[in-house]
């Protein structure tokens, strides 16, 4: 209840203009956002939206919070329109971090106040024709011209309380602030979804699947029959599920909490443990961001999976088409 009071005191100094918002003319910003905690897909969708406007002749920018990352500045570059910028993820964060590999030609900036990293962009680099806003719905300091808000499907979150009583950031029907939604494909994410479709919202699905296993040589190899799996994400379950979906049988699993950061004693225990087993250890791309400084003689023991997203291609088209007709919009005005 209190929670409820705040948002609706801050949305309310918001709309008044007491609480400034800070505008864009020379980009569209476009947020990629949840209101639950915990992982819903954000990071891999950020990735799938910024190639898909990539192949649309759109220059994109990333802007994240840099959750877990050890910088103190306003704002920090992680890459430029060429090269990554730093050596690791100990500053970052390991979500702008994985972007920041996994896309090539997309400035990666981060900063606790979202204005700061477009800001940084904007000042060094030169902004982009696409800002977008990882985990930002919230964020309300920077005009958006699009919020994208997407829902684990795997439960209804309509039953769902607000925090610190239940998972959800902000109440159910704050969803009529997004522009678009899309639901993280669950076994039971048509029936879980339904209330959406009642209260008059459209969406649509989207999916991950694996594309490939790679280990820490960063060699493609086959999938294995046999792993122990571990990695520290928001849901390790539902990596786990994805595994024995794709055929491997998990000899043990190894949750540890999301955006966990390796430290060197835990390194240590690692490595001892892979030499020592007759299995291989998988995890996922975001964990082995955090893994490349293993020692050389265990690297080929640790897998890790690379993803890829599937969702429906009518919404990605009207986002698509969105996006066109702002940047048009603003380039007119």
């Amino acid at each position: 209840m209190v929670l409820k009071k705040i948002i609706k005191i801050n949305d309310l100094l918001y709309s008044k203009g007491i609480f400034e918002q800070k505008v864009y003319n020379d980009t569209v910003v476009i947020s990629i956002g949840n209101i639950t905690v915990g992982g819903s897909g954000k990071t891999p969708f950020t990735v799938y939206l910024a190639k898909v406007l990539q192949e649309e002749n759109l220059s994109v920018a990333v802007v994240s919070r840099g959750y877990k990352g050890k910088n103190r500045k306003n704002a920090m570059l992680v890459s430029d329109y060429k090269k990554i910028l730093i050596d690791s993820p100990l500053y970052s964060g390991d979500e702008p971090f994985l972007i920041a590999k996994l896309l090539n030609g997309v400035p990666v900036a981060v900063s606790k106040k979202r204005k700061h990293g477009i800001d940084i962009i904007a000042d060094t680099i030169g902004l982009p024709d696409v800002i977008l806003l990882d985990d930002a719905f919230s964020h309300k300091s920077v005009k958006k011209d699009f919020d994208i808000v997407l829902i684990d499907g795997s439960y209804n979150i309509s039953n769902e309380r607000l925090l610190p009583f239940g998972h959800l950031r902000e109440p159910v029907e704050n969803l009529k602030r997004s522009d678009f939604i899309f639901v993280k494909d669950g076994i039971y994410a048509l029936k879980n979804n339904s209330w959406l479709r009642n209260k008059g919202y459209d969406f649509n699905f989207f999916k991950y699947k694996i594309e490939g296993y790679y280990n820490l040589n960063f060699t493609e190899v086959d999938r294995p029959t046999e792993a122990i799996a571990f990695c520290g994400i928001a849901h390790p379950d539902d990596f786990f599920t994805k595994l024995k979906e794709y055929g491997i049988s998990l000899k043990e699993e190894y949750p540890l909490f999301d955006h966990f950061s390796y430290p060197k004693a835990y390194k240590l225990l690692l490595s001892e443990k892979v030499r020592k087993s007759e299995f291989l250890y998988i995890t996922t791309e975001k964990d082995m961001v955090k893994l490349t400084d293993l020692p050389v003689d265990i690297k080929e023991k640790i897998l890790y999976t690379k993803t890829k997203i599937k969702t429906c291609k009518t919404g990605v088209d009207k986002l698509v088409e969105a996006v066109h007709k702002r940047i048009n919009k603003k380039r007119r005005s």
